[in-house]
């Protein structure tokens, strides 16, 4: 959906102070262009970036694509995920035969995992664990401890199965859930320079029959970028149960991902169209949907050498739900299948969904609010 920032979006935009002139990409081209995940203050700066925190979900996507308490997907996956209490989930390796049948058991186990954040530290070593250890390219901070990343895939996975088209509707196109990371290009600035790269934590993307292939492929480009991070994501310590601080470090990311879904889908045709974007963030136990609107007018400004002073992109970002709760759980489903939903509707506005608006429509049962 086109975004209409508010009032109180324009007086959040006047309290960052940001320079009053326009961005001259020749003169930061060269500090600019740095993989995604070392995006930081200076290139939300130059990129016109507000950011809106704690926002509600209408302005995410319309909230007419919520599923109803009694839509039987929600209420079958909802029975299953909010299965085990918060103490059997901290008390998993004793309680996980009581959910071996529930199709949640994956992500339970590795969410069990993820709440278990303590760290070994021997007294007398030469290096303690550090909350700012030095960010991977991937936007998973910490390479090996990958639980965060299980967790969101695990549960997007279930709810892709639930979702999908019945075959016998002769679907040629499905969204699904792509494990592996998914490389992003970016286009900033005058040419001259490389690409700028980006990663995505696997996502949410367009499957179709390939040309040589009877099996469904996906597309290079996900329509909903994941990033997967540790409970103290950007370096910034938080405790259980804390709301985390903003910092530039994880926001950096997050706009280089957005930006890069937003070239890969600009790249799809040859005249230039809006672009909305979304990305799941989990950082921990918590998750947050992010989305953001690049318009034809902003793209067409990034890519050359110049963005205008009259040029902002809108960052909006949910409250955290907390995956430890059942009422953060069930909220999570909620509105990550509304989006689904939404994806699946046509209607919106990414190049991908323009070109298969009528086959996914055709094939989806879902009512249109």
């Amino acid at each position: 959906m086109a975004y209409q920032p508010s009032g109180q979006d324009k007086s959040a935009r006047l309290s960052l102070n940001l320079p009053d002139e326009g961005t001259n990409f020749d003169e930061l081209a060269a500090r600019l262009h740095i993989r995604g995940s070392a995006w930081n203050r200076e290139h939300i700066t130059a990129l016109r970036v507000v950011p809106l925190d704690e926002c509600p979900l209408s302005k995410i996507y319309p909230v007419g694509y919520l599923p109803r308490p009694n839509d039987p997907a929600f209420r079958e996956l909802k029975r299953s995920l909010l299965a085990p209490s918060l103490e059997q989930l901290r008390q998993w390796s004793s309680n996980r035969r009581l959910f071996e049948s529930n199709t949640f058991s994956t992500f339970f186990s590795a969410l069990s995992s993820t709440m278990m954040t303590a760290h070994l530290t021997i007294p007398g070593s030469t290096r303690a664990p550090s909350a700012a250890a030095s960010q991977s390219p991937s936007s998973d901070e910490d390479g090996p401890e990958s639980d965060p990343r299980t967790v969101i895939q695990s549960f997007l996975k279930r709810i892709e199965i639930r979702l999908s088209p019945r075959p016998t509707l002769g679907a040629r196109y499905t969204i699904g859930v792509v494990n592996r990371d998914m490389p992003l290009k970016l286009e900033l600035g005058p040419p001259g320079f490389d690409r700028i790269s980006a990663n995505s934590d696997g996502g949410i993307a367009l499957f179709g029959r390939g040309g040589r292939t009877s099996s469904d492929r996906p597309s290079d480009v996900p329509l909903v970028a994941v990033q997967a991070k540790r409970r103290h994501a950007g370096g910034l310590h938080r405790g259980t149960g804390q709301p985390e601080r903003f910092n530039y470090k994880t926001l950096g990311q997050e706009v280089a991902e957005l930006l890069g879904i937003a070239c890969g889908q600009d790249r799809l045709l040859n005249r230039r169209e809006d672009q909305e974007v979304f990305l799941i963030s989990i950082h921990g136990t918590q998750v947050r949907l992010v989305a953001a609107y690049f318009t034809a007018d902003y793209l067409h400004a990034v890519k050359p050498n110049f963005l205008p002073a009259e040029q902002y992109l809108w960052v909006r970002r949910t409250r955290a739900m907390e995956l430890k709760s059942r009422q953060g759980r069930e909220e999570a489903l909620r509105n990550i299948m509304g989006l689904v939903y939404y994806l699946y509707s046509g209607e919106a506005k990414m190049n991908q969904i323009r070109l298969t608006k009528s086959q996914l429509q055709a094939t989806y049962e879902k009512p249109r609010p």
